[in-house]
């Protein structure tokens, strides 16, 4: 095992039924957070066994099953799920799971997902964290997400206070706390395509975006596997996945808090590029709005769907 794996995570993944070939967690030199290494070489000419790099069974997958099964014992956790106000999205019922073990956590009530939650971040890049000002500022923008920002955020704050009626557990959780439970499920959930709904799936969601992949996702009938692309991949690389690759810039920064790394010093009509620039990481960039990054004189009718990451600049 490297010095700078995480034992607790990945010791319990394994206690959980999880399979790990030639795969390590380790924290991310670049990004902070965890990322997943290949532990050994892997060549492009490996069999279909050898590229098999996780198995995550479906008793560690958090899914709508899952979930449901939890709250039939739970009568607590049942109480809030049933609480909640019905719509079509199913994420929310995701994240006041995830708020329960956070609340079981603070209360000394060890369960399943106590090591889980205590690896997951603290904080979070997504737009729907943003200060006021920085989500005015995205609203005079405008972008593809300029309205969707301000309209999720107005969801988010009905769906807490109407919970916040209900007596128990939820009334301990806080609007940090669910802001970030909210950011979590959007930026580490994928979309199992056999009911079209969200999972989130341990291990799994360490894996971090690339526009050029070196691994794949796959459902099978007894939980997911990541599985290596036919590439040559060497001890220490990344193993990452491509997420949603229909999705434009706006929608990858409000779904999940970053930006593809592009040419920073390309200029487009309009933008003035306000340093000093960030340092360029490979893979992609994570990028604050904050409303010194433009000049007085920088015109918002320019900030367009395409070219609105050029303004951008790490706090």
């Amino acid at each position: 095992m490297r010095d700078d794996e995480s034992p607790s995570l990945t010791t319990w993944a394994i206690a959980h039924g999880c399979t790990f070939h030639s795969l390590a967690v380790s924290p991310h030199p670049l990004y902070g957070g965890y990322g997943l290494s290949n532990s050994v070489s892997t060549t492009a000419t490996a069999d279909e066994n050898e590229r098999t790099a996780l198995f995550v069974p479906n008793s560690l997958i958090i899914s709508m099953d899952l979930i449901s099964e939890a709250a039939e014992g739970c009568e607590e956790l049942a109480d809030v799920l049933n609480a909640l106000p019905h719509h079509s999205n199913l994420e929310p019922i995701i994240t006041v799971f995830l708020l329960y073990q956070v609340y079981l956590r603070r209360e000394n009530r060890p369960s399943k997902w106590s090591t889980y939650i205590d690896n997951l971040p603290k904080s979070t890049l997504l737009p729907i964290t943003w200060s006021e000002r920085e989500v005015e500022f995205l609203s005079w923008a405008g972008t593809s997400i300029s309205r969707a920002v301000p309209g999720k955020l107005a969801f988010l704050k009905s769906v807490y206070h109407h919970l916040q009626q209900t007596e128990g557990w939820f009334t301990s959780i806080s609007w940090d706390d669910y802001i970030l439970a909210e950011s979590w499920v959007s930026s580490r959930t994928i979309e199992d395509p056999r009911t079209n709904t969200p999972l989130l799936v341990p291990i799994l969601d360490m894996a971090n975006h690339a526009g050029v992949r070196n691994a794949a996702w796959e459902v099978t009938d007894t939980g997911i596997e990541l599985r290596r692309e036919p590439v040559d991949i060497p001890a220490g690389a990344e193993i990452t996945i491509s997420y949603d690759l229909d999705r434009g810039t706006g929608e990858r920064l409000y779904r999940y808090g970053f930006i593809e790394d592009t040419d920073a010093g390309t200029m487009s009509k309009g933008v003035t590029l306000v340093g000093p620039f960030p340092p360029r990481l490979p893979g992609g960039n994570i990028f604050r709005v904050t409303a010194n990054c433009v000049s007085d004189e920088f015109d918002l009718s320019f900030l367009t769907y395409e070219n609105w990451y050029l303004l951008f600049h790490v706090d």
